[in-house]
């Protein structure tokens, strides 16, 4: 798997683990789709290029902030307006095939990384996640967090899971998610997600 530095398409600057304040969470959602009608890419394609449209817009409306003119770059920048909270922002950092990172940006309340992948499990039969590893941007964040925000943004990522699935053109055979929290720092074996 390569992937490529992203270029800063903002002067936003990026936010990762070590800037953040409390745990470590990693969250994950997942839905597997059986009968699919697209490839895997053609799917997560779909999927980065249409944020706007697959992820609910009352609870976290995506802008693309170069234009919906043309697909998804390494470096583009996505506005994210947030139910209750203030706007944030993420970068598109890393790709593969199969995987995309979104960077957090500054003001994000989080600081971390979003992955959105495709995992093929046979023909036409896919596992669909999205993965977020990140701490919370300082305290008041994590209030929030612990208040309710997470309900809202455990609701907004099913909702997009469904949605995604919607698009596949299969159905829905399985689906979950989980969320843990693990003491900052992290311990040095902890696996650092798909792309690297």
């Amino acid at each position: 798997m390569t992937t490529t530095p992203a270029a800063p398409a903002t002067n936003r600057p990026a936010t990762d683990l070590p800037t953040g304040a409390g745990p470590v969470t990693v969250r994950r959602y997942w839905v597997e789709v059986q009968g699919a009608r697209h490839t895997p890419e053609r799917l997560l394609e779909y999927m980065l290029t249409h944020l706007d449209r697959v992820s609910p817009n009352l609870l976290a409306r995506f802008t693309h902030e170069q234009g919906r003119m043309r697909a998804p770059q390494l470096g583009d920048t996505y506005h994210i307006q947030m139910l209750l909270l203030r706007p944030a922002y993420v970068r598109l950092e890393a790709r593969s095939d199969l995987t995309v990172r979104l960077r957090t940006l500054r003001p994000h309340p989080e600081s971390g990384w979003i992955e959105y992948r495709v995992h093929p499990q046979g023909p036409g039969h896919y596992r669909i996640e999205i993965e977020s590893r990140v701490r919370s941007s300082n305290a008041l964040d994590r209030a929030a967090y612990l208040l309710g925000v997470s309900f809202a943004q455990r609701l907004t990522w099913e909702i997009t899971m469904r949605r995604v699935a919607r698009a596949s053109g299969g159905h829905v055979i399985r689906n979950g998610q989980s969320t843990e929290e693990h003491a900052w720092p992290l311990d040095p074996s902890f696996p650092r997600g798909t792309l690297r």
